[in-house]
């Protein structure tokens, strides 16, 4: 288990903030006031700072936010907000099933794998912050929606929760429109070219089927060496340990979400051999799958 998850949970762990309505996926509220210490959570947070600014610490590394800016804390990662000043954020969060459910609608938008997976990782070993930041319009825009939005905060009825989910969806694919618009305007994503991310993507795809090196490299025409060395380099990662890393985040998923045997997790999360999916597991996480699902129940 990870270091953190050994902590206190009661001051480190944010868990089973959604209700056990079937529809209850997407929360969203402003918050003002910050403890200054870190947390971490079971689930995605979408972050649209309303004004001020802060430093956000990101697992190891500092960022200045200031107001417009957006970005992403992905499961399980530790973070916090420091010298806070006139601090105001607002906090979607997304259970991994809503983007489980819009899978298909998300994966027709090259930017959600920036906003949702890319960019966080590049923020976890950077030394600056690959941040979205609105402009005037966009930022009116969104807080039109966020408006909406929190109307429903805490409300658990079906209707206000199917509601809430489609206003989450919106705003996560108005977004992604945004990040796309920054990108073909010449935006700078930390010098990644297209071509090479739609490999990554390729990864996210077919991450349950078999997948080789030599395959993502011919994808954007380089060398296996090149390639790795370039991935290695963005992402402080080697493909195959990237490819590992998100085969389990979907892993837990299904562990954590589903009464599947493991032979069948192994399997759908491109593992096949279950025996080889308990080491990995167990190497990763310091705690067997069993284990996990006894602890997330």
């Amino acid at each position: 288990m990870d270091a953190i998850m050994k902590a206190d949970k009661s001051k480190w762990y944010c868990k089973d903030v959604f209700s056990d309505n079937p529809y209850d996926y997407v929360i969203g509220f402003t918050e003002t006031f910050f403890s200054h210490g870190f947390h971490i959570h079971d689930f995605f947070e979408l972050n649209i700072v309303l004004s001020g600014s802060a430093i956000h610490r990101f697992n190891a590394n500092d960022f200045r936010i200031n107001i417009g800016d957006v970005y992403i804390i992905p499961p399980r990662v530790p973070h916090g907000y420091f010298e806070t000043k006139d601090l105001k954020v607002f906090h979607i969060l997304v259970h991994n099933l809503f983007l489980d459910k819009y899978s298909a609608e998300l994966a027709n938008f090259f930017s959600y794998y920036m906003l949702f997976t890319i960019e966080p990782l590049l923020n976890e070993g950077s030394s600056k912050p690959y941040l979205l930041q609105l402009n005037k319009d966009q930022f009116d825009e969104i807080q039109y929606y966020l408006g909406k939005l929190e109307q429903f905060y805490l409300k658990i009825d079906t209707q206000s929760c199917i509601i809430r989910d489609t206003l989450g969806l919106l705003v996560i694919l108005r977004l992604c429109q945004f990040y796309q618009q920054k990108t073909i305007d010449g935006f700078d994503v930390s010098n990644i070219d297209r071509a090479f991310i739609e490999g990554v993507r390729y990864m996210f795809n077919n991450y349950n089927k078999r997948i080789t090196v030599s395959q993502l490299a011919e994808r954007v025409h380089l060398s296996k060496n090149a390639f790795t060395i370039k991935f290695k380099k963005m992402f402080n990662k080697t493909p195959g340990e990237f490819l590992i890393s998100y085969r389990l985040t979907k892993a837990k998923n299904l562990i954590q979400y589903t009464d599947w045997p493991l032979s069948t997790i192994a399997e759908q999360t491109g593992f096949y051999d279950v025996s080889h999916f308990v080491k990995t597991f167990k190497a990763r996480e310091g705690i067997t799958p069993d284990d996990y699902r006894r602890y997330m129940h």
